[in-house]
């Protein structure tokens, strides 16, 4: 049974996706995210979404892939800003709770 290569597989996952990767000390959102080669090293290139933090809005943004360290796709910005405000909710629900609920 034959196998995409990374090289087939990495560019169609991202295709029209909404891709919010972490990295060691910052993470970043990006729309339509495609492979380029910059400087010998791999980015993944597309745009910050219209509904991204304030000043960073539609922006072109580059983040190298090898300081990845996990990625989560999103179909669309909305599914994301669902996901985000499900996450803050949460967290805000835990901060509240005393540790002796916690047990």
């Amino acid at each position: 049974m034959p196998h995409d290569s990374i090289d087939d597989t990495l560019p169609r996952l991202l295709s029209g996706k909404v891709m919010q990767c972490k990295t060691a000390h910052s993470h970043a959102l990006v729309i339509d995210g495609r492979f380029e080669v910059i400087g010998g090293r791999l980015f993944v290139v597309g745009t910050t979404p219209p509904a991204s933090w304030p000043g960073y809005e539609k922006k072109k943004v580059a983040v190298a892939w090898e300081q990845v360290e996990m990625f989560y796709l999103f179909d669309s910005v909305e599914e994301w800003q669902t996901s985000e405000r499900t996450w803050r909710t949460a967290k805000a629900r835990a901060k509240r709770k005393s540790w002796f609920s916690l047990g």
